[in-house]
């Protein structure tokens, strides 16, 4: 069972711990939900700025990518996709999949005799996300390996001048980066894309490609995608638990075990 965080990624509203909203050389630093809340709400007047939007070049796409995407942009994209990811296309035709998915990752774990829950959490999100995405050329065990190694960086500190990395750093970080993007594009996404042109499918590279985007673009889509599931999964269970040997349903946190 995991081990309860001492960490809070979100401290309530009437938190002691500074100001609710303070000045800072680089930017303002609010720490009032209610303060947040009206900045996410003003979006005629703000520009989305995550995932350290601003450092990432521009330019280099004929499609602004989802990711970093603002305003109206942003919306239309998500209308768009929106069909793949809505609650009712999930449990009707992903379902079943996913509940696939789950018994073989804990049958496996079983067999074992146990296996950290992060791990498991890896392989079934990126499973499941791959299928609807349409990235399903490759084992997922290789695929979830080069996705994780993709995030091997140094630290950074969006409140420093550049990132607070030094070229040492920025070297290694693109080092880092560039090796497992390759790997990821000539063993999943190429093969997926080239499939797609040939024959559409109900998933998201078709979509992609009915858009005209070229592969450049649908390896960044990708790799949103692809890795989007597997941080916040993993983020969730840092902690190294090991999944019981217990009902599947409950072991990869689908409803009902």
């Amino acid at each position: 069972m995991a081990r309860a965080s001492s960490r809070r990624a979100v401290a309530a509203d009437d938190a002691d711990d500074g100001p609710r909203i303070e000045r800072r050389p680089s930017g303002w630093r609010i720490r009032s939900y209610a303060a947040a809340r009206q900045v996410l709400q003003a979006r005629g007047a703000t520009t989305q700025a995550g995932f350290t939007a601003e450092f990432i070049p521009t330019g280099y796409l004929d499609h602004h990518p989802i990711l970093i995407s603002d305003g109206h942009l942003h919306d239309e994209q998500r209308r768009k996709v929106g069909r793949f990811f809505a609650p009712a296309v999930v449990r009707e035709r992903y379902r079943p999949h996913m509940v696939a998915c789950a018994d073989a990752l804990v049958a496996r774990a079983v067999a074992a005799g146990g296996a950290p829950i992060d791990e498991l959490a890896l392989l079934y999100s990126v499973e499941v996300t791959g299928r609807v995405v349409g990235l399903t050329h490759a084992p997922v065990d290789r695929m979830a390996r080069r996705l994780e190694a993709f995030f091997r960086q140094p630290p950074f500190d969006i409140e420093k001048p550049d990132l607070g990395r030094s070229r040492q750093q920025w070297a290694r970080a693109a080092w880092n980066a560039l090796g497992p993007l390759l790997s990821f594009y000539l063993a999943d996404v190429r093969p997926a894309v080239r499939a797609r042109r040939r024959e559409r499918a109900d998933d998201v590279i078709s979509h992609l490609v009915d858009e005209g985007y070229t592969d450049r673009d649908i390896l960044v889509e990708c790799l949103t995608y692809g890795t989007a599931g597997m941080v916040t999964t993993r983020e969730a269970h840092r902690d190294g638990a090991v999944a019981p040997a217990r009902g599947p349903r409950a072991a990869c946190g689908l409803p009902g075990g």
